[in-house]
């Protein structure tokens, strides 16, 4: 019994010498340029969890200059704050088309200390997201589309968002 044990013991000391074994933990990746750069951005849209297709996660970024799409429909959570994704830029057309959603975001969002208002897809209602990186304020907000839900201040961005949505997917 001793000596198993013991080869055991060896076997697997001289195994974790090997160079082709994998790290036991990933390896962190290293920030994107954007993310280095410290570019300032929008990120927006609505999201349904139990729900079909292309068109349940729909969440966009934009920036100073552009407008991007999140390819991977990551679903939003406020632990994955920020939402990470595979990005790809829209027809610059759309940018000043929806650039506006901007200024809907309300000083009483940026200044809360709530980060999901309502219940948010709780019922598969769906939920509107927002996360925010300007001039050195950043959140991530998730919303109920159910109005009544939500205080007062924010009926005007969560309209805002969905409008710009349907803008863009037109």
């Amino acid at each position: 019994m001793k000596q198993s044990i013991l080869l055991t013991f060896l076997f697997y000391t001289f195994l974790s010498c090997s160079e082709d074994l994998p790290e036991p933990f990933p390896a962190v990746d290293e920030p994107t340029e954007e993310e280095a750069l410290g570019e300032e951005y929008l990120l927006f849209g609505y999201y349904h969890g139990f729900c079909g297709g292309e068109e349940c996660i729909e969440i966009f970024k934009l920036t100073d200059a552009t407008l991007y799409e999140l390819v991977d429909d990551p679903y939003p959570d406020v632990a994955d704050f920020p939402l990470s994704s595979t990005i790809t830029p829209l027809d610059p057309t759309l940018y000043d088309q929806v650039a506006y959603v901007k200024d809907l975001v309300p000083q009483e969002l940026l200044d809360s200390e709530e980060s999901i208002f309502g219940i948010p897809d709780a019922y598969d209602q769906g939920g509107f997201i927002l996360e925010w990186d300007y001039d050195g304020q950043t959140g991530l907000w998730l919303m109920d589309t159910d109005t009544t839900a939500l205080p007062e201040y924010l009926h005007d961005l969560v309209i805002g968002i969905y409008d710009a949505v349907q803008i863009i997917n037109e």
